[in-house]
Order: C-alpha cells, then structure tokens, then sequence
C-alpha cells in the first residue's frame, strides 16, 4: 500500500470518454468529454482526483415530502431527524439510512428519469441518474455497422434514451508514465471513493 501511494500518476490533458457497450458487448461507442481534475485536499497530498461525469438526480426537501427540510438537495437533510423523519420500516438501522439509503433517495436512485433537475450539467445528453440507472442517448444497437463505428461515424449521442446498466457504461482517462520508471511488469492500483454517500 505505501508503494502505491508514493507512487499516484496524473492525467494526461484536460479530457475523458464516457464509452458504452451494448447488451452483449460486442458493439461500443465513446464520445470525447471535458475532465474534472482536483489535486487539492487530495489524498495522497497533492494527487490528482477526477469526479465521476455523470450526475445524480437531485430533488429538493420540498419534492420529498419532508416540510422542515428547506434545502434544495434533501440530502443535506438526511443526517438531520428534526427535518427528515425516519421511515417506518427503515433497511438496516437508522444510520444506515440516514447515510446511505436516505441519500440514495434524495439522488431518486431506481428512477427512469431525473426529470431535468440534476446535480451538476451533463457532460452528453441523456447521462445522468444515479449508477443503478444511468442514461445513455445513443446506446449502440445490434444494427450498429462495426467499420462506421471504428471509422468515427456517430460517435456522439444520438436522441433516443434507453436504460444502460452501470458495468455496460465506463469511464475512460488517460494518464502519463513517468519517463524516469524502469521497463519492467507493474500492478497498477485503482480507486474509486464516493462523493455521493459518506464512504471517503
């Protein structure tokens, strides 16, 4: 662990692919998107986090029927019972609720639609919900021509939105080798913490 953490890589350039993979995996499509880099408040200190491109729903405190709750991301009320009201049957216990399910809620995890109202814009239409339902506008189909796609031919969104499960959507980056690193056979370590629930 101590060597992975010495040894953080950073991005290359200041974009990312969203690619998407039809039902059985073999036809894809990737379209260019611009990257959210941090390196601030970072851990290892000064390396670089990327935000996941794809953003939640978001619905105000209003629309989750809770009237105490004044905010417009209920889930800044969840931790608080004086505004958000634990359920009758809660899964788990009571803080898992509050810290998971009830901010899941909030990011209307399950939906179809977020109905416009998300938590940040869209890198490409249609790709936004939470990762149980996440939203492609230009899924490739069954009909796709394979030398169109590779040539670059509809390599955007299209305008009809189907459902996409989460491990048929991934987020592609690239990132620079240090010139100085010897050739030879590395493991190459990879994370993804959760800004979403309480998990970093």
């Amino acid at each position: 662990e101590s060597c992975f953490q010495s040894g953080h890589l950073d991005f290359v350039g200041d974009m990312q692919w969203l690619q998407t993979w039809n039902d059985n995996h073999t036809k894809w499509r990737r379209v260019t998107i611009p990257r959210v880099t941090v390196s601030k408040g970072t851990f290892p200190e000064g390396s670089q986090w990327a935000r996941t491109p794809i953003p939640a729903c978001r619905q105000t405190g209003a629309q989750a029927g809770w009237p105490n709750c004044k905010a417009d991301d209920c889930a800044s009320c969840c931790s608080d019972p004086e505004k958000t009201p634990l359920p009758q049957h809660p899964r788990m216990n009571e803080s898992w609720w509050r810290e998971m399910d009830c901010v899941a809620g909030c990011a209307l995890n399950g939906a179809k639609s977020c109905g416009g109202v998300i938590q940040f814009p869209e890198a490409t239409p249609g790709m936004s919900g939470l990762w149980s339902t996440w939203r492609w506008c230009g899924r490739p189909n069954q009909t796709d021509d394979a030398a169109r796609r590779l040539h670059g031919v509809e390599d955007s969104p299209g305008t009809t939105c189907s459902l996409t499960p989460m491990l048929a959507t991934n987020i592609v980056d690239l990132v620079q080798v240090p010139a100085t690193l010897a050739p030879g056979h590395y493991l190459l370590s990879w994370r993804w913490d959760c800004e979403q629930t309480n998990q970093i």
